[in-house]
């Protein structure tokens, strides 16, 4: 499936032909940065949306979720997931086996020129959860808590096997107080039960020549790979078992 700016371009026979375009959101134009999970027949998408911004710029915006019970044919209605005054965005939806899917995001910054960088708040990860693949969700609960009650989580990324869930994301550096406070770390977590408790967040990488940021991850359940960037290079770290990450060769 191939998510463009709010369109979803469904298949039906793994990939070979792709049938029209879908328009999942209204003609206005507010939708923004897609993520998207599937398993078995459902399909589930979540997106950063402005459609109920109130600050001028809008720089409040909210994420909203879509699923498809028959495998991206047709789509029930638009569910809105945040209603909150903070920069709510990049979210990511992870589909597990048993009527599970996971939405996460982060929220808590808001960007209101209080300081030097622009930024202020708690920047966090939040994840919201389903048992009934996405008929209905429980609120919202945080999971990381680097650098509190300045944080700076972003980015995040996500990769779901079985009904573990990886994590990665950039932050500021725990313990950071200098000014503007920004996120130059990436950080690694999971959850070995479809998101319903979270290991603590482990430090990938920081300081060295320059702010680093996290790419992607993916696992199973004996390992754990991510990719994390600092200047124009990227780097892997391997987890295996109960190892510490450390960073691996360009």
């Amino acid at each position: 499936m191939d998510l463009g700016r709010d369109l979803v371009l469904p298949s039906t026979d793994e990939g070979l032909t792709w049938k029209a375009p879908v328009r999942l959101t209204g003609p206005e134009p507010a939708a923004s940065r897609p993520a998207v999970g599937a398993c078995g027949r459902y399909v589930h998408v979540a997106w950063v949306d402005k459609r109920a911004a109130r600050q001028k710029p809008p720089w409040d915006w909210d994420i909203y979720y879509k699923r498809s019970t028959d495998g991206g044919v047709t789509w029930e209605p638009t569910v809105r997931m945040t209603d909150t005054p903070w920069h709510t965005r990049h979210p990511q939806v992870a589909a597990l086996s048993h009527g599970r899917v996971c939405c996460l995001w982060e929220d808590g910054t808001a960007w209101d020129g209080r300081t030097s960088s622009g930024w202020s708040g708690d920047g966090a990860l939040y994840a919201a959860l389903s048992s009934d693949n996405g008929a209905s969700w429980q609120k919202a609960k945080r999971f990381t808590f680097v650098n509190s009650p300045r944080g700076r989580a972003t980015h995040a990324k996500s990769f779901a096997a079985g009904s573990r869930i990886f994590v990665v994301w950039t932050a500021a550096e725990e313990g950071c107080s200098q000014e503007p406070v920004g996120a130059r770390a990436a950080y690694f977590c999971s959850s070995a039960d479809g998101g319903l408790t979270w290991g603590p967040a482990e430090r990938l990488a920081a300081k060295e020549s320059g702010d680093w940021a996290s790419h992607g991850v993916a696992g199973t359940d004996s390992a754990a790979i991510a990719t994390v960037g600092v200047g124009m290079s990227i780097h892997a770290t391997l987890r295996r078992g109960g190892e510490c990450p450390g960073r691996g060769s360009r």
